[in-house]
């Protein structure tokens, strides 16, 4: 049951970047003991709402107010004092240290004479660890952790800061369903603590599993705030984009496979072994698993940017031999990151992040053509549909698909054959996704071989003419569109062990 006793009310926000308005006169509250969603798309003003609640921003108009209490916030130290938290969707943790040393940062545990108490530090990090059901130990590396592990360290240093509400921004981009499930379980353990959640997802199921209330923001603007109860996805959906979205995933239609682009045959490396598995000309496969299966690792090893160390890849016929993700990219290999921060350089421009693959092509004797590559990067930038000012934007400044969209660019523009794409809609909104799902389509309609990884089983089967699951390391099963259902997918993907205590 939510409180009806208001934990934390904005009142009239209103928020200026120059002649840009990114809010406009929104109000929200939020509960003890409530989940409070809030969707959009791109742009629509979330993350600055978020970021003006946990102190990072301060509204040109309009109050934020803790238990009734008007509070002015200079920053996050004053919010996290008031009891507010924020998760972000990008960990922000410092990755050389320990899950225990980042847990309590600014709070670690002393002996006398000021040196850190060791033993204190790891026994209370395995402690909280151990409450929450996460499966980390102090003393591991988060720079050696996957991103779904870093967002549960992430959770772990907000509860452990005893934070009253706790702002979760996509908190499942990089999460299986197993490990959404797990955080599930823990916010509502914490509900029931009397903790607030403020909840931000592109994922429209998840908002019907775990929220109790939501708001809509488009262009700025509240739109509505509904009892979720009381609404549907396609209602949400007609508040967030203005219109409605029948379908997700574009009609596969008679697409036949062609010929293979690239087989690995009984391929081993780190974290995945004995691998073997095709990928077609014209076809798109995607490649389910938990987290730790393996994915990552094989599809960054199909690119030369994991060493291989038993088996052998064949591309076009030709046994091949990678010492360096160079060596896959001559060879027309493209891998698109997980984590778009691999991938997009940030601070340089949009047409930087497109050409910079395809540079010494553009180059006369070492020497850039500017011309040609502002022609060139403004070409693609129009056929991707890239949203930005102007080709000199900062890659930076886009939102999350429109960044996508120039590494795509980019790997288009040094025309490769075989794209393998690590969870390319992680974070990015409804509409953009949709986007990004027809230009998949349309890059297999022209003849390019893809290896689609997702976390998102709808999307998997959305999108793949057929699916292969890792379990361990191991390809364990192979699946037709026709024989891919989620039970089926899962069936495959969980462990014996956690098979046997889902069905005990």
């Amino acid at each position: 049951m939510v409180d009806d006793r208001r934990l934390v009310s904005v009142s009239a926000i209103v928020k200026r970047f120059g002649s840009n308005t990114a809010l406009n006169d929104v109000s929200i509250d939020v509960a003890r003991g409530e989940v409070h969603a809030i969707v959009g798309e791109n742009g629509a003003g979330k993350s600055t709402l978020m970021n003006i609640i946990n102190g990072a921003l301060q509204p040109d108009e309009g109050t934020i107010a803790v238990d009734g209490k008007v509070l002015h916030f200079s920053g996050p130290s004053d919010a996290l004092a008031s009891g507010i938290a924020m998760v972000h969707q990008e960990p922000k943790l410092a990755a050389p240290l320990t899950v225990a040393e980042n847990v309590y940062m600014g709070r670690l545990p002393r002996k006398a004479g000021g040196v850190v108490d060791a033993g204190a530090l790891r026994r209370n990090t395995d402690q909280v660890l151990s409450d929450l059901g996460l499966p980390l130990k102090a003393n591991d590396v988060v720079g050696q952790l996957p991103i779904a592990a870093r967002q549960f360290v992430q959770f772990a240093k907000a509860v452990t800061l005893d934070a009253r509400l706790i702002i979760l921004d996509e908190p499942t981009a990089s999460l299986t369903p197993v490990d959404t499930a797990q955080l599930f379980a823990l916010m509502r353990r914490l509900k029931e603590r009397g903790t607030a959640f403020i909840y931000i997802s592109h994922h429209l199921d998840e908002i019907f599993e775990i929220a109790d209330r939501v708001s809509v923001l488009k262009d700025g603007s509240l739109v509505t705030t509904l009892d979720v109860g009381e609404t549907d996805k396609a209602e949400l959906i007609r508040y967030m984009v203005g219109r409605d979205l029948a379908a997700h995933f574009p009609d596969h239609g008679e697409r036949a496979a062609g010929e293979v682009a690239l087989r690995a045959e009984g391929i081993s490396g780190r974290g995945f072994r004995n691998v073997s598995l095709e990928l077609r000309r014209g076809e798109i496969v995607g490649l389910a698993g938990l987290i730790g299966a393996g994915r990552t690792e094989l599809a960054r090893a199909l690119c030369g940017a994991e060493r291989i160390t038993g088996g052998r890849l064949v591309r076009d016929g030709k046994p091949v031999k990678f010492g360096s993700a160079s060596d896959g990219t001559a060879a027309g290999i493209a891998y698109l990151a997980e984590d778009r921060r691999d991938s997009v350089l940030r601070p340089l421009s949009v047409m930087h992040n497109i050409t910079l693959a395809a540079r010494n092509d553009l180059a006369h004797y070492g020497i850039m053509r500017s011309a040609k590559e502002r022609a060139v990067a403004a070409d693609y930038a129009q056929r991707l549909k890239v949203r930005a000012t102007g080709i000199d934007q900062l890659a930076g400044q886009l939102s999350g698909g429109n960044q996508q969209k120039c590494v795509i660019a980019r790997w288009l523009l040094r025309d490769s054959e075989v794209l393998i794409f690590d969870e390319p809609t992680r974070g990015i909104d409804i509409g953009t996704k949709r986007e990004i799902y027809q230009l998949i389509h349309a890059l297999a309609a022209e003849g390019r071989a893809i290896l689609m990884i997702s976390s998102e089983l709808p999307e998997v089967l959305g999108m793949g003419d057929r699916i292969l699951v890792m379990e361990g390391g191991r390809i364990s099963g192979e699946l037709s569109r026709a024989q891919a259902t989620e039970p089926a997918i899962m069936e495959l993907a969980v462990p014996q062990t956690k098979k046997e205590r889902m069905h005990g």
